[in-house]
């Protein structure tokens, strides 16, 4: 176990012994405050929040459809907890919470009503959609669960990377709905169109669901699908691991937009086997749908327009089969939000962006044919003007050539293992994570980046930069890694909270200074910087490789 998580886990327990178990049907007041503050040096860890009226003290009830909140994590380690109460007489009711983040991760976990907070939350969230700066997690508390557990119910979402802002929701679905027969009738057609082997985990359930009488096993009672309380779909999230006995639908399924108020579908890992067009015609009638995941489907051919649906706002085709050409259709877009294409095998250049483009969220890295980055040129001239573009990660995919004005919103920029060169561009303040490595970069880097309050990871290495390091760094900054250019001169002082600094094969001089941040550092890379002395607990090598951390 890493040096700080160790420290952090032992914070936590300490904390949380300060904490009383509660009991069964106990009451908690609403608006619950932070906990008593810690003793100096010491985080805070118990930072309750409020979720809607889920924080009530009349408890959750079914006549309450959903309870939704927002918050940012600024710290490593920090956490939030929310406290609910379901009263024994009010739990006829399936409990669904999804959390949405950017700017970084979380971990979430839930404790249930007697159980400590110093052990292992009882139930911890699954995942629905994960990239570095942005994630979709859930957790079901089944109703025949939930009606044996009344209590204080006690959940937590905690950094795990970055800066996150997240939207925690929390769905109350009433025993009473039970899925509605025009959904049964659409799920049939999906069992008869792309289930030919019942036992697998996938088929199975939607096999015994569409016969259930019971929430025991209705698919409005199965996480993570999701209904509205006229038993209509509106999650459906069927995600398999390719596996032969996983969804197998060669010409999709009309089933699928039958679903009359469908809004996100996940086939993650299923075997389409189809191209675009093809999913685009069978899903056209769904008008309601936002969110379409087809990542890992095994779906061929080119990218085609039509499969951006009118109301469509995120579309994930990672890990694909997909070639040619990425079409001005999608940077151009005024409804798609996010865009997951990494992974494939397209090629060409990438088109350009506009103004009234509505993307926030561009990954799309790892093209390659042959063993080779597929895709050509540099960033189009328009790029700047992509005013909403906040996430953009293009890591080795072969572009090149100098980087012009970015987009002034960017807050992750990921441009790895290309061959962009000249100076390194200027960045907004906003700026979360940035990694420049393995290109041709050229210049020096800035000499005060305090500005950069949320900037926490800086990755450099392998490039041609000289001068000095930052006289100042980014104040909350955790990862530095500059190894492997030309730069000189002393180590400059770092600040709290770095935890990995590598900066081996550079002329810099001196040993690493004191600052505040030296006594949290796990990782150090400091060849040429012989005179170091590591602290308990630090690994220092002049390599990548730390043993007993990687």
């Amino acid at each position: 176990m890493h040096r700080s998580l160790c420290i952090l886990s032992a914070a936590v327990l300490l904390a949380a012994a300060t904490i009383a178990a509660a009991q069964p049907n106990q009451v908690i007041p609403a608006a619950a405050n932070t906990a008593a503050a810690p003793a100096p040096g010491r985080p805070v860890i118990f930072d309750f929040k409020d979720l809607g009226d889920c924080t009530a003290d009349t408890g959750l009830t079914a006549q309450q459809e959903y309870c939704q909140t927002s918050a940012s994590l600024t710290k490593p380690g920090q956490a939030h907890w929310y406290r609910f109460n379901v009263l024994e007489e009010q739990s006829a009711l399936t409990l669904h919470f999804l959390i949405t983040t950017q700017n970084g991760r979380v971990r979430m976990g839930l404790w249930l009503p007697g159980h400590s907070l110093e052990e292992q939350p009882s139930v911890t969230a699954e995942t629905l959609l994960a990239s570095s700066f942005a994630q979709e997690l859930y957790i079901t508390i089944p109703a025949a669960q939930l009606f044996h557990s009344p209590g204080i119910y006690t959940l937590q979402v905690m950094t795990e990377y970055g800066a996150p802002q997240y939207v925690l929701r929390a769905d109350m679905t009433p025993a009473t709905t039970l899925l509605a027969d025009a959904d049964r009738q659409a799920i049939k057609q999906v069992v008869k169109d792309c289930c030919t082997d019942l036992n697998g985990l996938v088929c199975n359930r939607l096999n015994i669901g569409i016969d259930a009488q019971d929430i025991d096993s209705d698919l409005c009672h199965t996480g993570p699908i999701q209904c509205d309380r006229d038993g209509h779909i509106t999650d459906l999230v069927l995600q398999g691991t390719n596996g032969d006995q996983d969804l197998t639908c060669p010409g999709f399924s009309a089933g699928f937009a039958q679903l009359p108020s469908l809004r996100r579908l996940d086939l993650a890992g299923a075997h389409l086997g189809a191209d675009l067009p093809t999913i685009a015609q069978a899903l056209a009638p769904a008008t309601k749908l936002q969110w379409l995941v087809l990542r890992t489907a095994n779906i061929v051919g080119q990218l085609s327009c039509d499969i951006i649906l009118p109301s469509l706002q995120l579309l994930s085709l990672t890990r694909n089969s997909l070639t040619g050409t990425i079409p001005d259709c999608y940077t151009k877009t005024t409804t798609l939000k996010h865009l997951y294409l990494s992974d494939n095998s397209l090629s060409g250049p990438l088109p350009d962006f506009t103004s009234e483009s509505s993307l926030e969220l561009l990954f799309a890295r790892d093209q390659q044919v042959e063993d080779k980055p597929s895709m050509t040129g540099g960033f189009p001239a328009g790029l700047a003007s992509a005013g909403n573009l906040r996430y953009l990660q293009l890591s080795n995919v072969g572009l090149s050539g100098a980087i012009g004005e970015l987009p002034a919103g960017l807050k992750y920029f990921n441009i790895s293992a290309n061959a962009f060169q000249g100076p390194i561009p200027s960045f907004s303040t906003e700026l979360v994570s940035l990694d420049i490595s393995a290109n041709k970069f050229t210049g020096t880097l800035p000499s005060d980046m305090s500005a950069y309050a949320n900037l926490v990871d800086i990755q450099a290495f392998s490039n041609g930069l000289e001068g000095p390091l930052p006289a100042k760094m980014p104040p909350h900054l955790v990862q530095l890694a500059v190894s492997g250019n030309k730069l000189s001169g002393p180590m400059p002082a770092l600040p709290r909270g770095i935890k990995y600094v590598s900066v081996a094969e550079n002329g810099l001089e001196g040993n690493l200074p004191d600052g505040p941040g030296a006594s949290s550092i796990w990782f150090v890379s400091t060849a040429h910087l012989p005179k170091y002395q590591a602290p308990d607990g630090v690994c220092l090598v002049s390599s990548w490789t730390c043993p007993g951390h990687f």
